[in-house]
């Protein structure tokens, strides 16, 4: 069933039914407004009641069986105990959608997400440029993302399709280089986008290639997600293009919503997820505090996850230290998400090609992959595979190859090739040899 619904999801129509579907978003809208017009006690009460709901729904998997009503009752949950048997934590919601992650690790992570979820999520997205007088279903909206949109080895335009009623133009994004740019902002332009949704590594690809080119794109809006944005990008997104950044953080797993501000502070959605920081006792490079989140979902009861370890770590203000708890429920704002950076390898012509984490995606019992690149026109992809691993997970994983890379890289799978380590000593998911040592 899950397989087939995920088939579906391939129309446009059967799409916008599961993003838009307004049964499952009446409830996330009504507490919405609740919560905004509520008292200090009734935002409270409200948190409380999407805890115990996620918590119930918890308690009905296997792992959660053991648990009890109260959440200090639950372990921290780790990436590895989730990733070693997903079935533990799923219910038996009959109408399910298969879904994957790769996050900044390069290990791969099975998910199940309900029907409602797809169009919840979406709706929290919304609210996003709701304040722009915008809206992703009915604004024009262009994409620079992972989507595939054709194979890289084609080289000659269009080098996006339309979608939705036209509404949407989805771009590819291993095509976007210093010979094809002008073909993209044309496009753009004459989209007439209100919304561009972009990882942030492609917008910043397009803007200096297009600076690069003298040629000049103005739009209102620009969503951004899965990567950090850097501060000075807020302003040159301005002087560049006239628009608004509005970035945000998220996850696969759906645990955890946080969204910047107008200060440019980070701001988690209570009413997505509970938000609980923990504190790592260390310092960032810029004096601020570092705290691990961990999160509880309240939106997926085919795959509810109570006190996950998304392995992701805030950065908090050493003068907010004292409101770690304003912080988690959303009433003050903290610096940002440490990491998520680099995850683009670059193209003999400058060009940036990100959206890797697409890349271990449906490959099955791989346990951890590192995006290594040596050299523009050569990258390595290492793989610690599992007992299960086998040619068809291969043949997978050679065809995201294929369709995320373009042929002007060669691109050698090993799985005998011992991991690069960043200066920092962690393992990042992707590595370039020119910034970081083995």
């Amino acid at each position: 069933m899950s397989k087939f619904i995920s088939r579906l999801r391939d129309s446009d129509a059967v799409n916008s039914m599961l993003r838009y579907n307004v049964m499952a978003t009446a409830a996330p809208g009504r507490i919405t407004r609740d919560y905004a017009a509520s008292s200090d006690e009734g935002k409270q009460n409200i948190r409380s009641r999407l805890l115990s709901d996620a918590i119930r729904d918890a308690r009905k998997t296997t792992y959660g069986a053991e648990f009890g009503d109260d959440i200090d009752d639950w372990p921290i949950l780790s990436k590895d105990r989730l990733r070693a048997n997903t079935d533990d934590f799923c219910t038996s919601t009959l109408l399910k959608i298969g879904a994957g992650t790769g996050g900044t690790t390069g290990q791969p992570i099975a998910l199940s997400r309900s029907i409602a979820s797809i169009a919840v999520e979406r709706f929290f997205i919304e609210q996003l440029v709701l304040p722009f007088g915008l809206s992703l279903k009915s604004s024009r909206t262009a994409v620079l993302r992972a989507d595939e949109i054709k194979n890289p080895q084609d080289t000659s335009p269009p080098f996006g399709v339309h979608r939705f009623g036209g509404r949407h133009l989805i771009l590819s994004n291993p095509h976007l280089n210093r010979d094809t740019v002008g073909w993209y902002v044309d496009a753009i332009q004459r989209h007439g986008t209100e919304i561009l949704y972009v990882y942030p590594s492609m917008l910043e690809n397009l803007m200096d290639l297009a600076k690069a080119n003298s040629l000049s794109l103005e739009l209102p809006v620009v969503l951004s997600s899965s990567e950090t944005v850097a501060p000075a990008l807020f302003d040159e997104v301005r002087s560049t293009l006239g628009a608004t950044l509005v970035d945000y953080y998220g996850l696969g797993e759906r645990v955890a919503l946080a969204s910047v501000g107008p200060d440019r502070q980070y701001y988690f959605n209570p009413l997505y997820g509970r938000a609980e920081l923990i504190d790592m006792k260390e310092t960032a490079d810029d004096g601020n505090a570092l705290y691990r989140i961990i999160a509880t979902g309240y939106w997926n009861p085919a795959m509810p996850l109570i006190r996950y370890d998304t392995g992701d770590i805030a950065i908090v203000s050493r003068d907010d230290e004292s409101r770690i708890e304003e912080i988690q429920i959303g009433e003050r704002g903290f610096v940002g998400i440490l990491g998520r950076t680099s995850e683009f390898i670059v193209g003999p012509d400058g060009s940036r090609i990100s959206g890797l984490n697409h890349l271990p995606r449906g490959v099955n019992d791989l346990v951890r992959m590192q995006v290594y690149q040596s050299s523009p026109d050569e990258v390595e992809i290492r793989l610690r595979p599992g007992p299960g691993f086998s040619e068809q997970s291969l043949r997978q994983l050679r065809d995201n190859v294929e369709a995320m890379i373009p042929p002007t890289i060669k691109v050698d799978i090993r799985d005998d090739a011992k991991f690069a380590k960043a200066a920092n000593g962690k393992t990042p998911f992707v590595i370039r040899e020119m910034t970081c040592a083995e």
